[in-house]
């Protein structure tokens, strides 16, 4: 097995430990059942290592370099670049560049990343989650 057909376990295994005390903040269930739900709202291997990966650098010390140093491919960590929203960045903002980049590892990941928040659950989004992961949906469909 080469190392592109590993990427997915590789990118599993690093958000799993990453995300080992975070918890999903309506429901407090752990954060990589989110993870897993996006991942298997994917397809290829890319979107799904991508998909794992998708809130490293946002919500962990994981850096780039540190994707780089375990072997993650470039077009992989490209995508979770890109979905890397900076505290100060508008969502509508972030949501556009993501749009801008023309990205498809990006674009596939945080369509399904936006489905997932959507998707009917226990614990209902708030209206304002609501009011910005539609149209943010829609902007990307």
């Amino acid at each position: 097995m080469n190392a592109r057909a590993r990427a997915p376990g590789k990118a599993e295994a690093m958000a799993r430990a990453a995300h080992a005390t975070h918890v999903e903040p309506l429901s407090g269930d752990p954060y990589v059942y989110h993870l897993e739900r996006v991942a298997a709202l994917v397809e290829s291997d890319d979107e799904k290592a991508t998909a794992w990966l998708h809130d490293i650098i946002e919500d962990t010390p994981t850096t780039a370099a540190d994707l780089r140093a375990a072997g993650i491919a470039e077009a992989i960590i490209t995508a979770v670049e890109l979905l890397t929203r900076t505290g100060s960045e508008p969502y509508a903002a972030y949501i556009g560049r993501i749009k801008a980049s023309g990205n498809a590892l990006a674009l596939a990941v945080k369509r399904a990343d936006l489905k997932d928040h959507l998707r009917p659950k226990p614990v209902p989004l708030p209206d304002r989650m609501l009011r910005k992961y539609e149209p943010a949906l829609t902007e990307l469909s």
